[in-house]
């Protein structure tokens, strides 16, 4: 109120109102909207899918008392946990596990590990699909810079 363009009128029943002059220009702002990242929201499809893979593996474990298969269980328990967490960490530990099981996938299937070549393809397409279909969480900060 200080440049000329708003003026304060009090009207004689005691009530105040802002006026203003249309022939001075208002001071020029600049706007800018700052989007962040925060985390990534998954399927329902890829948390059962995650789950499924989980109990597989344990069952493995059970089973076959192999280090491949143990390894597989804490690579798909650590996998599930991002999943449900929506931590912005969880889109590189996805993509971790799938290059990881895409690595595996041609040794087990040329020592003919029938379970475990299944297993590596299904936390492949876990990985992946569930990176190509994940959302952002995002969070806005509008701000208002007021240029001389």
């Amino acid at each position: 109120m200080d440049n000329g363009r708003h003026l304060v009128v009090e009207r004689p029943d005691g009530s105040i109102a802002i006026a203003f002059n249309e022939d001075i220009q208002p001071p020029s702002t600049r706007t800018s909207v700052t989007v962040r990242v925060i985390g990534f929201r998954y399927t329902h499809g890829s948390k059962l899918l995650s789950n499924i893979l989980f109990y597989i593996s344990v069952f493995m474990i059970a089973f076959f008392h192999r280090a491949i298969d143990i390894f597989n269980t804490v690579m798909i328990l650590i996998t599930m946990s991002l999943l449900y967490s929506e931590w912005l960490v969880s889109k590189s530990q996805l993509l971790c596990h799938g290059m990881v099981s895409s690595l595996l996938f041609l040794p087990v299937l040329s020592i003919h590990m029938w379970d475990q070549v299944a297993y590596q393809l299904g936390c492949m397409m876990l990985c992946f699909v569930s990176h190509f279909t994940s959302e952002d969480i995002t969070v806005e900060h509008l701000e208002h810079e007021q240029l001389s």
